[in-house]
């Protein structure tokens, strides 16, 4: 008989689910399993694991999915390091996260993307202080770009972008994109949502050269510092800077 540990979580990068596998065909170590338990906490802080524990005819991980079809789609992971760095480099949001939640929510080219995800940036750090991604905001001809993310759409250029959204976490109700459930893990969550909205009642009916002129206005953080064939930096900086005293001109009002 072997014994099989097993803490489960949601990885919303991959849409899927992975697991620490540790399995012992004798009894476990407890130590082990109280040093993943501490580290856990250390690295990933309130994150919550599914602990499972079973016992099957083999050490295998295919003996827990022969027993058990519930860790079927699971993908194990014998290293608990690994487990956790997978984990932490999920949890936080990139301009890509972004960038599909604005594309799940309506029809965009990568011009028009672009424009929103700057729009929705500058929205949440003016509203809440933070930053809502790393990437750098670039000061581009047509206005703020976020390169990595200009360069994930490219080859669609002026068209629709169709991303894959690819699989889906099955809940009570229904199926749910993996961004989204990464958004709503968040702990600021109510309030990207909140700037979410905003930002496509204001402006997502606008087009994507509407949107540039928004960008292009007098005192805009683009105005301020493009340098044509430069792509100099936007720095949050810059963003109050321009709004410190035009704040209204966000919005167009």
């Amino acid at each position: 008989m072997a014994l099989h540990y097993i803490a489960v979580a949601s990885y919303y990068s991959g849409g899927t689910r992975i697991a620490w596998h540790y399995a012992d065909s004798d009894s476990f170590d407890h130590k082990l399993i109280k040093n993943f338990l501490m580290r856990s906490k250390d690295v990933l802080g309130n994150v919550d694991l599914g602990i499972h524990k079973l016992s099957t005819s083999s050490t295998s991980w295919e003996s827990v999915v022969e027993k058990d079809s519930f860790f079927k789609d699971v993908l194990p992971i014998k290293d608990y390091e690994d487990f956790l760095t997978l984990l932490t480099q999920d949890k936080k949001l990139t301009a890509v996260d972004v960038a599909k939640l604005l594309i799940s929510n309506m029809a965009l080219s990568n011009l028009k993307l672009q424009k929103l995800l700057y729009l929705y940036y500058t929205d949440y750090l003016l509203s809440t202080g933070r930053k809502l991604f790393d990437e750098p905001i670039e000061a581009w001809k047509f206005g703020p770009v976020v390169a990595s993310v200009y360069e994930l759409y490219k080859a669609n250029g002026a068209k629709r972008i169709n991303d894959d959204k690819g699989s889906k976490f099955t809940v009570v109700d229904g199926d749910v994109p993996p961004i989204l459930a990464k958004f709503v893990s968040q702990p600021d969550s109510l309030e990207m949502l909140e700037s979410l909205k905003r930002v496509i009642t204001k402006y997502g009916d606008k087009t994507a050269n509407e949107l540039v002129n928004i960008t292009h206005r007098a005192h805009t953080p683009w105005k301020n510092v493009y340098v044509p064939n430069c792509n100099v930096e936007i720095t949050d900086a810059d963003i109050y800077a321009a709004y410190k005293h035009h704040r209204d001109e966000l919005y167009g009002v």
